[in-house]
């Protein structure tokens, strides 16, 4: 997100805006609740994602469809030899770059272990 620069915990607080509209601290780690759901950022590096926010749960939607689009397609161009051609060869490589990006956002998205909240990398 463009507006939480990356810096200290104090450089993030200050340039805290009205639309993050409640701060929750765990474990002296800063997470900010948003229009857009909860995102944690610890002044070190990227953000890592919220498990259940909105754009999260988008994200995992969108991978689901880009599956069903993968496990119809692909065997029925194998099974009739058929090859992708002009646009549908674009959706095809998009969908390949989708499934790799999809790689980095689980690798920074907290997860649940034991009913707490892991956010350390």
């Amino acid at each position: 997100r463009s507006d939480l620069q990356i810096g200290s915990r104090e450089a993030i607080l200050e340039k805290m805006t009205p639309e993050y509209h409640k701060k929750i601290v765990l474990n002296s780690d800063i997470w900010f609740e948003g229009k857009e759901g909860r995102e944690f950022h610890d002044g070190k590096g990227c953000a890592v994602f919220y498990p259940d926010s909105p754009g999260r749960v988008s994200w995992d939607a969108f991978g689901m469809l880009m599956i069903l689009y993968q496990s119809i397609l692909v065997p029925y161009r194998l099974c009739f030899e058929v090859t992708t051609e002009g646009p549908w060869a674009v959706i095809e490589i998009i969908i390949d770059v989708c499934f790799m990006v999809d790689i980095l956002v689980n690798f920074n998205t907290a997860y649940y272990s034991q009913g707490k909240l892991v956010t350390s990398r």
